[in-house]
Formats: C-alpha cells, structure tokens, sequence
C-alpha cells in the first residue's frame, strides 16, 4: 500500500504529467493519443512553436534601449478608469508629507540642462542616473534648494487602533527636511511633530486628499485585478498563521489602454517588511503619476518613461527611509499606447530590482517573462537570494546590482502581470517536484539492462566456460547447425571417456569445458519493431535515479514558461478554456500556488507540532500548548526532515497583479 507521502507527491506530479495531450492551436499540430505531457514534448525537442514572440529587449540605462514613438493617451485624475491596491489597505495604510513632491508645472521631468539642480540620495552603483528637478522657489517657503533630505528622517509610524466602525488602521508620517535654521530643542521639535501630525488627519479626513492620484483604491475590475495571500501554515490552536502579517504589497491605476502597476516584496518576516513594501509602492506610483500621467507630465517616447521608472525607484527608495521600513524588492511596469509603424498595440516599460518579475501572457505567443535580463536563466539560481532590494542596505543605500530595464510590444487581449516569487517559484519544475536539476552531484540514472523473468539470472553471457574444442553452431538436440546469438553457452556433447584419457584430458584442460552450474536460457529478448524510424530521431534527456528528468538552467526556465501557460490554457485540471480576463489570471495562479503548497501546510499544521501530552496530578495525560520556542523548534524539525524536503511547492506570501490590454477605441 502506498504511503501518504507517495500518493500526495503523485498526485501534484499529475498536475503537469497529465494524461491527456495538449496540442493547442497555437502550435497547430494534431492531437495525438499518449503523446506525453509539455515537459517531455519540450525535453524531446518537439515543442517548437511555429511563431516567434516579440523581442524583448533589456539594460542598464534608457541609452541602451530602442526608443519607441508614444500615442496619445489619457491622463490626470479624471481618467482613472480602475484602481487596487492590497493585501487590505495597501499602499493606503501610508501616509507621507507633500512637502517632497510639487505637483504643478515648477517641476520639468525631462532631462533638460537646467540652473538649478535638486539632489536625490544616489548610490555609487548607478552614478551615471542623474535625477535633476529643477524647481523655483518663488513663493514657496518650503524649498530648500539643492539641499538633501536627512536620510533618518522624524516619523511617527504608531498604529492607531481602529474604533468600532472599522475605520482604516494608518501610518502617519511627516518629514522634516533639512533646513538652514537653527535647530529646534528636543521638546519642541517634538510638539511641532505633534501639530502637524495633527493637522495631517484633519485635512485627510476632511479634504479626502487622493493618494497617488487615486481617491478610491477599491475600484478593480475584471482586467485590472490583484490578489495577494499567503501560503504559510495555521496554528490549529489560536488560529493564527505563520508568516503574518503579509509582506507583500501590489498597486494599479489604469486610465483607458494605459497603467501603471507595482508590486513590491518585503525581505523577510515582520512590520518592518511589510511597511517597505507599501512604502515603495506608493513612492513609485506617486512619483509616475505626477511624471508620466500628470497633466504636465506626457512623454512622447519610450526613453522618456524609462527615465521616470528610474526616478520613480529611487522616490520609492527614499519613502522607505523616511517611514522607517525594511528592505524590499520592487517591480514596476507602465503601459501605454504605441504610435507610427506600431499603432494600434501597446508597449509594456517595465524597471525591476529583486526576484519579483513581470510576465506577458499572449493566446498567440504564449508566455513570455519581460524581466528575464535582471537574473541569469541559465544558471541555477538560489532562491533564498533577493537579487536586490531597496531600502537600508548598506547604510542608507539599496542593493541595485539586478536593477535592469526591459520593453517589450504587446497587442490588445495580453495580459501583464507582475508576481512575486511565492508564485514564480512555485511554478518552478524543481521545485514542483517534477524535474531535477542537472549539476555535478546529480545521481543519473543507469542503463537498465533487459528485463528479465528470473531475477537471479545473469545478463551477462558466460562465454568463459567455452573450451577452445566445443564448437559453436552445432545443437546435438535439435540436429540443426543455428548461429548463437550473443555468445550464449551451449551445453556440448557427451563423450565416452576412458580413466587414462580422462586423467590426460584434466591435466591438459585448466579450465573445464563447461561450467559448474546451468540455467536456462530465460532472458526476454526485445521485440522487433516493424515501424519505420523517423528521419530525425527524438532528443534523449537524461534522468535521475528517481526517474525525474534532468533540467539545466535554461530548460529550468523554459519549462517554468511553459507551465504558465499550461495553467492559463487549459486551467489547473487540463479542461478548462483559455484564460481571458485579468482577474481569472490571478484566480489561477494563486488558486495553482495554494494547491501545490497543501501537502506542505498539511504536514505543519498536525497537532503535535503545538501541544504536548503532560500527565496532571491525577495521572491522566491532558494537551498543553507549547510556548513559541518549542513551537519554532518543532517546526524546524519538521521542514529540515526528508520527508517535507520531497514534498512539493515553497511556503511564501504570494501575490500577484494583472492588467488586459485593451483596444485604444475602448478608451
């Protein structure tokens, strides 16, 4: 009988191994019975699709990327057609000081040579990104000019508890920029805090002042979703899951066939994380909203909003300083329409640092991963690795070692989305436990020799036995002359010896004539084959001694692609149609990530992880919760075990957010 971990991996190994054939029309061939699953047609090399997707192109800095005329498109806060934002508040849960930002036309945003220069905090790392905003001063007490922000800045980030009516729980925090003023004594410094603080909710609540451009953030729709969960265990006894609160953040504003969508992944556990992750949602999409969608903000390229993402970035990298957050990768794509040779699609501007990507889903083309420049996917990447993060690093700088710029064309019915890598990785063939990788310890499977009926029978003809003077063609028993096939050993003749011939015989003869022990010939010989061989012959992939399929880095991450687009396809059982709205794209691959992960959360939730059996003063044995130590060390058990390691799927917090492409008409 199998085990409960046998059946459970083969049921997610069925997820993919399916046995019904998936040629789609995008490939156009025939559907074949027993034709195997995607991953052997693509191992075998017979998953070439017959159109090829458009280019995508990746770097450093805006220079080294084409530049594409723009259209016309919609902008300003009257043009906002969809808005989310989550898990929960999002991004809404953060408030910032104004003072940083000017939204009127005192600011260019285009690289211009301008008198005036205000500083941003750069990193060595991207010395060649100058962030120049020339603002006049006249009239606003408030600008400082060319002088810097102080990089711990005063904040006040105390959760206020939320009354009975359920009113948003926010963070509130004001900035105070360096000034040439004496500074102030520690008390009233404090109390200026205080009063301003004040005087922010007052005007939020009575104002209702947008954030990033957007008044309501719950305003989704079916091809402008998010969703965002998590994949931890929960605590049978108090309910509380593993993990929380969730580090991830996700935002979305479309106006018409343009958007703007972030999301942002907390390193590690804790407040801190996830309040890095809002932070830098909102810097980069207030920043973007102003720069790309403001009325004083239109860009006429494509240069021009990769200039802006990186802007962007580093208005996100200041934010989490100022509100005190963590580290935090960040993902950012901007959708506009393209104009000339290219009217009528759409180009997809995207700026990523970390392990959180951006994919394109196309029913023509397939999947295809925009951020695919930022990591190498020939190499087997370790996962526990960020790649990158914003937010205090070193000191007060990120990491931007990955920070990579991408563009990619995209026509109306694609759908972008961005994922963090809870459900990128669980996408990953390796880690789905339906493939290994190909490295230097991997154990490969042997060549089996013929199956045979008897088992203590060896394969190996015993050819040793065979004296120089028996022949070889002759079959006493059955009076024909036949070939031996194989060198097997035929028994030889008998012959009437007398005692001297026999004494001359065994000192001549080392080696007996024929061997001590006999069997008979039970070895199954191979059929036949009466098919004609194909003229190109199948590619031959290695496997593990489990029987898994041997991948490298490049086959890793094509069939991480093509697993995608299994599931958009065909839907998580192999019936279902095509995905064709954004909120049934993030449904699926969140729905997938649960699924794959259940057997994993399964395994941590078992009771005994979190009580334990102690006998009271009567002797009988009753259940005591264990504090948080033990719990910790149960759990730690139990994943570093044999047993959770074969299991499929990674524990993370997963989120994802998507948007359609919609036709310019429809604007």
């Amino acid at each position: 009988m199998p085990s409960l971990r046998q059946r459970v991996t083969t049921y997610f190994r069925q997820l993919s191994f399916i046995a019904e054939p998936r040629d789609g029309a995008r490939l156009g061939s025939p559907r074949q019975g027993g034709d195997g699953s995607f991953i052997t047609k693509y191992l075998e090399g017979r998953l070439d699709g017959e159109n090829s997707p458009p280019d995508i192109y990746s770097g450093k800095e805006p220079s080294d990327l084409p530049d594409f005329p723009l259209s016309a498109y919609e902008t300003g806060t009257q043009a906002i057609t969809a808005a989310c934002t989550g898990p929960d508040d999002g991004l809404t849960c953060v408030k910032r000081s104004r003072l940083h930002l000017s939204a009127g036309p005192d600011i260019d945003f285009i690289d211009t040579n301008q008198d005036q220069d205000f500083d941003v905090r750069k990193s060595p790392s991207l010395a060649t990104i100058k962030s120049k905003l020339s603002a006049k001063t006249r009239g606003d007490p408030n600008a400082n000019k060319g002088e810097k922000k102080k990089p711990n800045s005063r904040k006040n980030s105390t959760n206020q508890p939320p009354d009975a009516k359920g009113e948003k729980t926010t963070i509130n925090v004001v900035v105070s920029l360096v000034s040439r003023t004496p500074a102030k004594e520690p008390q009233q410094l404090e109390d200026t805090v205080n009063q301003n603080t004040a005087a922010t909710e007052e005007k939020d609540e009575a104002a209702g002042e947008p954030i990033a451009g957007v008044c309501d953030w719950k305003a989704d729709r079916e091809y402008a979703y998010g969703l965002s969960v998590s994949l931890y265990e929960e605590n049978p006894i108090t309910t509380e899951q593993s993990g929380s609160p969730i580090a991830d953040c996700f935002g979305l504003v479309a106006r018409g066939s343009s958007a703007a969508l972030a999301l942002a992944d907390g390193v590690n556990w804790g407040e801190g994380a996830r309040l890095a992750a809002r932070s830098a949602v909102l810097g980069c999409l207030e920043y973007l909203d102003t720069a790309v969608f403001g009325p004083h903000g239109t860009a006429k390229a494509t240069r021009e909003v990769l200039v802006s993402l990186l802007r962007s970035f580093w208005e996100a990298h200041d934010c989490i300083l100022e509100v005190g957050g963590a580290l935090s990768t960040l993902t950012v794509a901007v959708i506009i329409p393209l104009g000339g040779e290219h009217a009528g699609k759409s180009v997809v501007c995207a700026c990523n640092v970390g392990d959180s990507l951006a994919y394109v889903y196309s029913k023509t083309f397939g999947v295809r991963e925009i951020t695919q420049g930022s990591h190498d996917i020939t190499s087997m990447r370790d996962m526990r690795d960020a790649l990158g993060a914003l937010g205090p690093v070193d000191g007060n700088k990120p990491e931007l070692g990955n920070l990579t710029l991408s563009i990619t064309i995209v026509e109306p019915g694609d759908i972008v989305f961005l994922t963090s890598d809870g459900i990128s990785d669980n996408f990953d063939p390796v880690v789905g436990k339906f493939a290994e990788a190909l490295t230097h310890d991997a154990a490969i499977e042997p060549r089996l020799a013929t199956k045979r009926q008897n088992k203590s029978t060896s394969a190996i003809p015993a050819t040793r036995y065979q004296g120089k003077d028996v022949p070889l063609v002759k079959n006493s028993r059955q009076g024909a002359s036949t070939s031996t096939q194989g060198g097997l050993p035929i028994r030889p003749p008998r012959t009437k010896k007398t005692v001297g011939g026999l004494a001359q015989s065994n000192a001549e003869n080392v080696v007996p004539s024929r061997p001590k022990y006999m069997r008979s010939h039970t070895v199954i010989e191979p059929r036949k084959s009466t098919k004609i061989l194909s003229p190109d012959p199948l590619l031959k992939f290695p496997r593990s001694s489990a029987g898994l399929p041997l991948v490298t880095g490049a086959q890793r991450h094509k069939l991480t692609l093509l697993r995608l687009e299994d599931l958009l396809n065909y839907g998580i059982n192999g019936t279902l149609k095509p995905c064709t709205s954004a909120q049934k794209l993030c449904t699926l691959l969140v729905d997938f990530a649960k699924m794959i992960t259940s057997a994993k959360r399964k395994v941590l939730e078992q009771r005994e992880s979190y009580v334990k059996l102690v006998p009271d003063e009567h002797g009988i044995r009753r259940e005591v919760e264990m504090n948080r130590m033990q719990q910790r060390a149960a759990r730690r058990r139990i994943v570093e075990g044999s047993t959770f390691q074969s299991l499929p799927g990674k524990l993370d917090h997963a989120t994802v957010v998507a948007f359609e492409i919609l036709p310019q008409s429809s604007v």
